[in-house]
């Protein structure tokens, strides 16, 4: 395997944890935490919370498979807009100054 390959394909998975964490994590964190605080927290939300999505639909006897994985991920990132959208949580992005 190559490294653009790899890099490729660990792009890819990065971005499918940080989207749909960062999502739920404005919403829920945004108030309370800074800008970079509440995107690690939403890293953390995106590797916890696809995964134990999938262990609870094995149990209703939904056998793992990429599609599923793609509709949790979609589910994780609309819920977190719909909530964001709700709560307000979005409106001031645009103004975000992070500071160093």
């Amino acid at each position: 395997m190559t490294l653009a390959v790899f890099l490729g394909k660990f792009i890819l998975v990065f971005l499918s944890m940080l989207i749909p964490g960062v999502l739920v994590a404005f919403p829920l964190f945004r108030k309370r935490l800074g800008v970079i605080d509440t995107i690690l927290a939403g890293l953390c939300i995106g590797v916890i919370v696809p995964p134990f999505m999938l262990f609870v639909e094995s149990f209703a006897g939904l056998n793992y498979s990429y599609e599923l994985a793609l509709v949790n991920l979609a589910l994780l990132s609309l819920a977190g807009i719909v909530w964001g959208i709700r709560s307000n949580s979005f409106s001031g992005i645009s103004q975000i100054k992070i500071k160093f």
